[in-house]
């Protein structure tokens, strides 16, 4: 069984948790697309945040978003069904990405992924999408969905 617990962009950091330690990273990450990673060393990380004190702001600043993501993702897969995840998931998604009137999610991740996210199967989130979209909450074409009703959708997120 698999969890994904992020989704990186370009130039997203990846294992800061280890950047001053000495553990390894307690997760594995897999591209899904094709992708450079650049590994800069610990060594070089901590030279670098004694000389420019600001880095270590910054990545205080991520760290400290990416635990309330993750405490965010904790509390849906402990107590929110499938189609609540899914839709905290996209109204996230509709927050991320504001320059589209917050109606459209472009998924950029395949329906198995998604799965992964949402801790279902594949099977499990097409079911929920469908019954979403009989109900008048959403419309899928292909990769994009369109959200028809933000009140339902937050509803659901919210668990009412």
């Amino acid at each position: 069984k698999e969890q994904t617990l992020q989704l990186l962009g370009p130039g997203d950091p990846f294992g800061l948790c280890t950047a001053f330690a000495t553990d390894s990273f307690p997760a594995s990450a897999m591209a899904i697309e094709k992708s450079a990673v650049l590994l800069i060393p610990g060594t070089v990380m901590e030279a670098t945040a004694r000389q420019e004190p600001v880095l270590l702001l910054n990545i205080i600043q991520i760290l400290s978003q990416r635990l309330k993501d993750s405490m965010t993702l904790i509390e849906s897969l402990a107590l929110k069904e499938i189609p609540g995840r899914l839709a905290s998931f996209l109204n996230h998604e509709l927050l991320r990405n504001a320059a589209d009137k917050k109606t459209i999610v472009e998924l950029t991740l395949s329906q198995r992924e998604l799965a992964k996210i949402l801790g279902a199967t594949p099977e499990t989130l097409s079911r929920a999408l469908r019954k979403m979209a009989n109900d008048g909450i959403l419309a899928t074409a292909g990769r994009t969905i369109t959200i028809l009703d933000h009140k339902a959708l937050e509803q659901l997120a919210e668990g009412e």
